[in-house]
Formats: structure tokens, sequence, C-alpha cells
């Protein structure tokens, strides 16, 4: 089994949203840092008002998929803004991404059970479409505006796929000049990418200087952002197949073992 004890890996992510990467990076001796490019707030102004909008509305759709927390989370507090309650989103199918996801809804919605987990939201359109006998769908992905600039699913021809943002990410603009460049003077083994955003923030507070993310190994929490990042031209050493901690840490064993010694495989 790989040692990673003295590994230096940075997180771009704060480290209250990390708390079980830091627990299983930590458990194997990593020197785990955290450096968070990103905030999220709900969306505002006539963005707010389409938000309360499809949630009044929303027994239309036969599937609602949630694919983070802070669509779980953004769902609550526009919920409290209609004459709706969780017993309405109740009539709809849910689907989620991720265990984290799974987690936050278990614990914001009571009363609401999951019907399908999934990788990522193609995935969960695929799986939706399978597993349905009816000829039409009506699905709603409560997402970011970011996701939905960045992310484009294959839609199945039965569904109709309704995007609607609920938050939003914007730049971390806390972190002080001092805090960046002691950053740059830092050697790390790999960088961890939790999504697009934190990739596309990161790059910015470093002023397009990418010679850290150059110089360590790059890993990505979700073969979407991975392909995000090769499409930006970054090849990506570390890609789990379940967008989880223990998934990352298994596969960051995996890639530092074959660093060490190719003929593992």
């Amino acid at each position: 089994m790989m040692n990673l004890k003295g590994k230096n890996i940075l997180i771009c992510r704060g480290e209250k949203e990390s708390a079980r990467f830091k627990s299983y990076f930590k458990n194997e001796g990593v020197l785990v840092h955290f450096f968070p490019t990103y905030r999220t707030e709900f969306v505002s102004s006539s963005a707010a008002d389409r938000a309360i909008a499809t949630l009044q509305n929303a027994a239309a759709f036969d599937w609602i998929v949630f694919s983070s927390k802070n669509g779980v989370k953004a769902a609550a507090y526009f919920l409290q803004l209609t004459n709706k309650s969780e017993r309405d989103l109740a009539l709809s199918n849910l689907a989620v991404v991720g265990k984290s996801t799974v987690q936050k809804l278990s614990t914001t919605f009571l009363s609401l059970h999951i019907k399908l987990e999934g990788k990522n939201l193609q995935s969960l359109l695929e799986q939706i479409d399978r597993n349905s006998a009816e000829t039409s769908l009506n699905v709603l992905h409560i997402t970011s505006e970011q996701s939905l600039e960045k992310l484009a699913p294959t839609i199945p021809n039965r569904i109709k796929l309704k995007r609607v943002p609920f938050y939003r990410t914007v730049m971390n603009d806390s972190i002080s000049a001092q805090k960046i460049t002691d950053l740059k003077d830092r050697k790390f083994d790999a960088i961890v990418f939790t999504s697009p955003t934190s990739f596309d923030y990161f790059l910015k507070l470093m002023n397009g200087d990418d010679a850290l993310i150059r110089s360590s190994a790059i890993a990505t929490l979700g073969k979407t952002t991975g392909h995000y990042l090769e499409k930006s031209g970054y090849l990506v050493d570390i890609t789990p197949d379940r967008p989880s901690a223990a998934a990352l840490i298994e596969s960051v064993k995996q890639y530092f073992i074959m660093e060490t010694d190719p003929e593992v495989s």
C-alpha cells in the first residue's frame, strides 16, 4: 500500500466545505492545504424571481435533479419564499449527484426520498431515460449560473430538460496578495480541483500564471471537471470514478504507486 505521509496536497475549496476530504487525507499522513478560490451566493433580481416561479410550479416536473449541496441549500432558501412546501417537491421523483448531495438533501428535506443517484448530470439523465416508461419526461435541474454556461449534457430524446440557476459562484476576493505570493512559492505534490469554477478562479487569482499547476499532479473530483480541464489544455493525472473523498484518496494512492513503480498496474 502506498504511503502518502508527507505529501503536500492543495485542495481548491474551503476547509469547512472539505471536512471529509481533510479527514481522509490527514488519516493518510498527507499535509492538506486549502485555497478557497470561490464563494457561493443565491441568485438575485430576475433570476431569483425565476427560481421562485420554478418552485411554485414544481409539480409540473416528473423529475427534479440536484447536482450539488449548494443547489439543495438554494432550493430550501427559495422554497421559503413561495406558498409551497417540501411536500410539493415530493410529488416529483428526485435524483441526485454525489454522496454529499444525498446527505445534504436528507438533512434539509426530511420527508423527501431519493429515487436515483448518479456520478454526474449526464449519467442521471441516462438513468432517468432508461427507468421511465413515459413517452415524454419533464426534468428540472437545479443548478448554478456557471454550470449552465459551461456544462452542456447530451439530452435523451424523451427528456425535456429545464436547467434553472438557483445560485452562482463568484471569485473569492478576500484572499490577500501575500497569500497568493506565498502559495506560488510552495511546492505541491498534487492540486485538487473540485469543479470547473474552482479551476477558472484559481487561474484568475493567479493572474493567469499556471506554473503551480504545471509543476503539480492535477486531480479533479469527477470526470466532468476532468474533461473541462483537458479542454482547457491541461493533462489531468487523477480522476476518481466517483465524486467522493474515499474514491479520491484511492485514486491519489494509485497515481503515486504508478509514479514510484510504473510496472505496477
